[in-house]
């Protein structure tokens, strides 16, 4: 029965920590990056950072920062034009 029980204790350990990890990448997934407009507390007009989901929003709202969009390099997009 020992034994038993060291496994229960064991499937419990290991589902707390996937439960854990699942919570770390949620978090992950609900951050927005945006592209700043003008200067917002230590950060610069054009840098391109990550914030939740809440503060992206209501900067995006306040015409402070934009969705980023990655843009592609000359010399990608010229890359691009010849494969068409």
């Amino acid at each position: 029965m020992a034994t038993q029980k060291s496994t229960d204790d064991k499937s419990k350990q290991d589902g707390a920590a996937q439960g854990e990890l699942q919570s770390q990448n949620a978090s992950v997934t609900t951050d927005t990056l945006v592209t700043l407009l003008g200067p917002y507390k230590n950060y610069s007009k054009g840098d391109i950072t990550r914030f939740s989901a809440e503060v992206a929003e209501r900067l995006i709202k306040s015409k402070l920062a934009v969705p980023y969009q990655a843009q592609l390099s000359g010399n990608e997009a010229a890359s691009d034009k010849d494969q068409e």
